[in-house]
């Protein structure tokens, strides 16, 4: 599948695959960072993207840097196919440490990654009832630790 890319700023950085198995490219930052704790810092990318009508894009943590930097994607990321702006990643620390530490994150690395899918669209019928299951309304937690 071809998708337009614009690059917005002239240090972005063109999506990648890190593996030849991998399931999504990965995104750039075009800037340097310092994310303190507490504090959501929206990490710039430099591209827009074009997606054809039809898909969607979803932009997922990179494990490493959830597990080795503690740094996430603090809202889900769903990048629409009529959206031109230009892609970016909120992230914030998870780990618990004091307020004067920071995490650096330098120009030109690997941020968050991007999968690109179909949309299934949907259609709701309205009921009087829905089916019985063995859960039934339990929410979270009611199926254990």
């Amino acid at each position: 599948m071809k998708i337009k890319l614009k690059r917005l700023h002239k240090d972005a950085i063109r999506p990648t695959y890190a593996t030849e198995g991998s399931a999504a490219v990965d995104l750039y930052t075009i800037e340097n960072y310092s994310i303190k704790p507490g504090k959501v810092v929206w990490l710039r990318t430099g591209i827009a993207i074009e997606l054809p009508k039809g898909y969607y894009a979803e932009i997922y943590n990179r494990s490493g840097m959830a597990a080795r930097r503690e740094i996430i994607i603090i809202s889900s990321r769903v990048i629409d196919s009529d959206y031109r702006g230009e892609l970016m990643i909120p992230v914030k620390i998870i780990a618990d440490v004091p307020d004067s530490w920071f995490a650096p994150i330098k120009k030109g690395s690997r941020v968050a990654q991007m999968m690109v899918k179909k949309v299934i669209p949907i259609e709701f019928e309205e009921v009087e009832e829905l089916s019985e299951t063995n859960r039934g309304s339990g929410g979270f937690g009611s199926t254990g630790v």
